[in-house]
């Protein structure tokens, strides 16, 4: 199940590339996820504010976390921990970071953008599975 990064103006999925911290809603509190034991975290960075154009960016970074419990980060248990925004190559291109991957029961996810230049706005995701 796929749990996106929400704007913290809109609650919409399009995140702006300011430096700032993005959550997701609560997981278990959606589909009763917490018996997931594995997701992964994945970025996407758009040229344009409707988030139409894939772009890669110059430089910065995203910093996925997920929650175990209320008021716990972690980090991603593979992968990388911080992603290096210029890896998230876009299409039609192959981004070249490694999935962060979380093991273990998380409830909520969010993700830390800082120093992001080149994009205008991204989608970060988090998925259960």
């Amino acid at each position: 199940m796929l749990f996106p990064a929400l704007n913290n103006t809109d609650k919409t999925p399009l995140l702006p590339v300011t430096d700032g911290v993005y959550e997701t809603v609560d997981m278990d509190a959606t589909d009763q996820f917490m018996d997931r034991e594995s997701g992964t975290f994945a970025i996407v960075f758009f040229s344009d504010a409707e988030g139409l154009i894939p772009v890669t960016p110059s430089a910065g970074t995203a910093t996925p976390e997920g929650s175990p419990m209320p008021e716990q980060w972690m980090a991603p248990g593979g992968g990388d921990v911080t992603v290096d925004a210029i890896k998230c190559i876009a299409a039609p291109g192959v981004a070249t970071y490694a999935m962060p991957t979380f093991i273990g029961p998380v409830f909520k996810g969010r993700v830390t953008l800082s120093g992001i230049t080149g994009a205008l706005t991204c989608r970060a995701t988090f998925w259960r599975k």
